[in-house]
């Protein structure tokens, strides 16, 4: 029930229907479009020119994912959304106008490798928003949760809408000018709502640094932050096994099910809906704080029925249910993993994290299409199939015992203390899961009655939160008793001077949460709403003081 609930306040949130809006013409396009390019590609040169020309597509964006990542992430979210959707879209009415007009292929190749590098921004970027605008954990599992269902969805319809679209018109630019009328639709949308609530990145007196920098502070990442690199090396490999799979269903029903290549369509439907049925499971994960056994078991469940597939003979009905389980197994680690990487990532590097992530795993998907053709050549299908299938498990058992330190090393947050804080104006404004993570920070301080907490004065280095007891304020005016939810030294902390009043626990003693002043400075950094509501408090109180 927690779970639905989560999922019921993430409906209602307008700035996550926003955020989701494009992603949903995003996700509808990516798939299609794709589609298009190939079935272009092979009427020109036929399965040889096909596969060229996806890799030749793939790979500059895998390369350049993290860059264009960094990018987008520095323009205000909903500008981010909209300048990637408008993007694509022109890239595309490129490639919908050069095939109109039967123009070089090179220009159509060339267009959608810009259209490929350019799509790299909306998955990195829906990632970095959805923790600014969701409340508690349990809406980020809710609205990652929705993104896979979405994403799982376009993968079916995606394909299903240009087959329509070809059947209808009968003409290969149709495809390229729809995608390019529901991108443009949804990049328009996205920017004529400006009251949406989503989050600008760029507060002003920000240090802006080379998007170079930015990527190579990404590498940085994932070189010295194991939790963060061994959770890309499992996504990545989930990818290895998509990519394995596109090329794998047409020659388990043409070499293994003695079927023709219709076949390959079907198979591909099974792990479709799996697919769709594990997007649907995920509602599962939504107030799991413990995620690194979900995402352990869905990758076992996205390989090993795929090494299965090389014992089922010629049984058509096994192995659909095989790849159906395949697919099931998807979205889970997609969600889990995501969620994870949020709350490992500090906010100001989540888009660069994802852009590595999404860079990443396009190149393996490529890598596992070529491996896969290459490996069934040179040892059979049977043997293929087990390597693939069997590969993850391994790399799982490398990784496991420290990816489940995730959790383990995971505080718990007292649901009070989380409620407590949200109360006070200066962090209101705050994403949830980042006043999760400044919680971690928090140190209790007790102190007995009418025991000094600070004099006028002392240099500012805490800003305390009142638990139980009483806090006694000595002003100039004369004392002002501070009671539970009352907040306190947060103006030498803001201005860099020394106390401007002392502090005395009250006759029935203080107990208090101390948030250090590096901490408290750095939180109230990730809003600018909360930094202007701190500067307006502590300009009020120095008055009365």
């Amino acid at each position: 029930m927690g779970g639905l609930r989560a999922m019921g306040r993430v409906l209602r949130n307008r700035s996550v229907l926003v955020a989701q809006l494009g992603f949903v013409l995003f996700t509808l396009v990516l798939h299609g479009a794709w589609l298009a390019l190939v079935v272009y590609a092979f009427e020109r040169g036929g399965l040889g020119e096909a596969g060229v020309v996806s890799l030749a597509v793939l790979v500059p964006a895998a390369f350049s994912g993290p860059f264009v990542a960094v990018f987008f992430d520095r323009l205000p979210a909903r500008f981010g959304l909209s300048a990637g959707l408008a993007g694509q879209a022109l890239t595309l009415l490129v490639v919908a106008v050069a095939v109109s007009v039967e123009a070089s292929s090179l220009i159509v190749y060339g267009a959608m490798t810009i259209f490929s590098i350019v799509q790299m921004s909306s998955r990195p970027t829906l990632s970095a928003i959805l923790p600014r605008v969701v409340r508690d954990p349990a809406e980020l599992t809710a609205a990652n949760s929705l993104t896979g269902l979405i994403e799982t969805i376009g993968l079916i319809l995606g394909p299903a809408t240009v087959g329509l679209v070809l059947l209808l018109f009968d003409d290969p630019s149709a495809p390229f000018f729809a995608s390019f009328i529901a991108l443009a639709f949804g990049a328009a949308v996205c920017l004529a709502i400006t009251d949406s609530g989503l989050v600008s990145d760029l507060d002003e007196g920000t240090e802006v640094v080379s998007v170079v920098r930015e990527v190579r502070d990404g590498i940085q990442i994932l070189k010295e932050e194991g939790q963060p690199r061994r959770l890309v090396i499992l996504m990545a490999t989930q990818r290895l096994i998509a990519g394995a799979l596109d090329i794998g269903v047409v020659v388990v029903a043409i070499d293994q099910l003695g079927r023709d290549d219709s076949t390959a369509g079907l198979l591909g439907s099974a792990i479709g809906m799996g697919a769709v049925l594990g997007a649907a499971l995920t509602v599962l994960l939504i107030g799991r704080r413990r995620l690194t056994m979900p995402l352990s078991l869905s990758l076992l469940l996205s390989s090993l029925p795929v090494a299965v597939v090389a014992f089922a003979g010629t049984s058509l009905p096994l192995v659909l249910v095989l790849l159906a389980a395949a697919g099931l197994g998807r979205p889970i680690l997609e969600v889990a993993g995501r969620t994870l990487l949020q709350g490992l990532a500090s906010e100001e590097k989540l888009a660069n994290l994802f852009g590595f992530l999404e860079g990443i795993a396009l190149l393996v998907l490529a890598i596992g299409s070529l491996v896969f053709a290459q490996l069934t050549v040179l040892t059979g299908l049977k043997t293929t199939l087990i390597v693939f299938g069997l590969a993850p498990v391994a790399i799982l058992m490398l990784l496991y015992r420290k990816v489940r330190l995730i959790d383990e090393d995971r505080p718990h947050i007292d649901p009070q203390l989380l409620t407590l804080v949200r109360e006070i104006p200066l962090f209101a404004p705050l994403p949830a899961f980042g006043t999760e993570q400044m919680l971690t920070n928090m140190t209790i301080s007790e102190f007995a009655p009418a025991a000094e907490v600070f004099s006028a004065g002392d240099p500012g280095d805490q800003f305390y939160v009142v638990d139980s007891g009483t806090a006694v304020i000595e002003l100039e005016a004369g004392e002002k008793v501070e009671p539970r939810g009352a907040f306190f030294g947060e103006i030498a902390l803001l201005t860099d001077q020394p106390r401007t009043a002392g502090v005395r626990a009250g006759d029935d003693g203080l107990r208090a949460y101390a948030l250090s002043r590096d901490v408290f400075l750095s939180s109230l950094s990730a809003s600018s709403k909360s930094r202007r509501r701190a500067d307006v408090v502590a300009a009020r109180r120095s008055e009365v003081r």
